[in-house]
């Protein structure tokens, strides 16, 4: 199943595929990992599966804005700015 949009108010595990990279966003265990492509920007925090705080904007065509809780209590969050996004699909269990 493809969507525009994703939101807080949808449930599962989605693949939001941008000009660079795949970030897997499980909505029921409220993580988010980055698969970054080999033109990609590089994040600080690569790869890592993340505790999702918030998404904003997750709207085929223009960037995501995702915060995730901070490791650091330093640190009240951290935050990602994605490149456009190309599709948003469902990921299907094997």
């Amino acid at each position: 199943m493809e969507v525009a949009e994703l939101t807080f108010a949808d449930t599962g595990v989605w693949l939001v595929h941008t000009a660079h990279s795949i970030h897997r966003i499980d909505l029921d265990s409220m993580t988010a990992q980055r698969m970054p492509g080999k033109d990609a920007n590089p994040y600080k925090f690569e790869v890592e599966v993340l505790r999702l705080r918030s998404i904003t904007n997750c709207i085929v065509g223009g960037p995501a804005y995702f915060t995730y809780e901070a490791d650091d209590d330093s640190v009240d969050f951290r935050w990602a700015v994605t490149t456009p996004i190309v599709r948003i699909v469902r990921e299907v269990a094997e």
